[in-house]
């Protein structure tokens, strides 16, 4: 007999190819995307302009969907010109519409905001999504489009939510234009987020899948994806990063622990906070009701992208 049982997930046909099938697949995939079409967020901020903008980026390439919306001009006309820029960055599985929310506060201080749709989700193409290891190639590629095209006014911000967020710790640990990031709810590394999605939403395969069998799986998604996964990480990305960062993380949100967050600012203490939201789930965080997440990445925002304020004139993008 045996003294140790098998993992049930050796007996379970085709359970790693599952797993990278569902960790590699964008939700775009098959899908057929209209890259010429009139794409312009329904409400905006009274006196705000916005007109969309679509880019080609990466390697596998993909088409970026974007919304660059800039602020009303001020009043007084001595500060009509945008204050910087910040990117906005969705969680998996949304678009470019659920930040609206978080981009009203930072226009109202100002800010030009463009909104983005990552690869493989909303309005943009891609196949495969790869937790950063792409996306990261993807914004820089958008920023010196942006560059090019005169529309990015520095300094340069990012937030990101869950998601969003890892992706926006890495880019700045790649851009050295990023000078300030607020990450609400990121990972760590794609090896140590998967294995907790997968024992959550994937029923039978998932609560039976061993650590190994979703490590083969998260390297079986890079081979399909075309990345490599353990350059999907935050954690790296933050050792290297001369940017500010704000993680903020709610204490009981049960699907990125916040042991997460922790760990990332303990990788980089001296440029990082740890904001902790007690009562706040993941889920709860996105919908921000007392507008701590908002409030807290606007002070960020203010105290670390002001002194890299470049006084060189930037016009209305629109």
């Amino acid at each position: 007999m045996f003294r140790r049982a098998l993992p049930l997930s050796y007996l379970l046909p085709g359970c790693s190819s599952l797993i990278s099938n569902v960790v590699a697949t964008a939700p775009n995939r098959g899908r057929v995307i209209v890259t010429n079409e009139d794409d312009l967020p329904r409400e905006l901020p009274p006196g705000c302009s916005a007109f969309h903008l679509r880019c080609d980026v990466g390697s596998p390439p993909a088409s970026m969907s974007t919304w660059v919306i800039d602020p009303a001009p001020a009043d007084s006309g001595t500060e009509s010109r945008p204050r910087g820029t910040v990117l906005l960055l969705h969680g998996f599985y949304r678009s470019k519409g659920a930040m609206l929310s978080f981009a009203r506060p930072l226009l109202d201080e100002g800010y030009r905001t463009v909104l983005i749709d990552l690869r493989g989700h909303g309005r943009s193409t891609g196949e495969h999504v790869s937790f950063g290891a792409l996306e990261a190639e993807d914004l820089s590629d958008l920023l010196d489009e942006l560059e090019r095209s005169s529309i990015l006014c520095e300094p340069v911000g990012v937030f990101g939510i869950s998601y969003g967020a890892a992706v926006a710790i890495q880019i700045a640990g790649r851009d050295p234009r990023v000078r300030a990031v607020v990450a609400v709810a990121p990972f760590t590394s794609l090896h140590e987020v998967v294995p907790r999605y997968v024992r959550l939403f994937l029923p039978v395969w998932g609560w039976f899948a061993s650590r190994g069998t979703i490590h083969e799986a998260v390297l079986g998604a890079g081979i399909r994806g075309g990345f490599d996964p353990g350059l999907a990480s935050p954690l790296e990305a933050i050792r290297k990063t001369e940017a500010r960062t704000l993680l903020i993380h709610g204490v009981k949100d049960f699907l990125i622990r916040r042991s997460h967050s922790e760990r990332l600012h303990a990788a980089r203490p001296d440029r990082s906070e740890l904001l902790l939201i007690p009562g706040v789930g993941h889920h709860g965080i996105f919908r921000d009701p007392e507008q701590r997440v908002t409030g807290a990445a606007r002070s960020w925002f203010e105290k670390w992208m002001v002194e890299a304020r470049s006084p060189s004139a930037c016009v209305p993008a629109s």
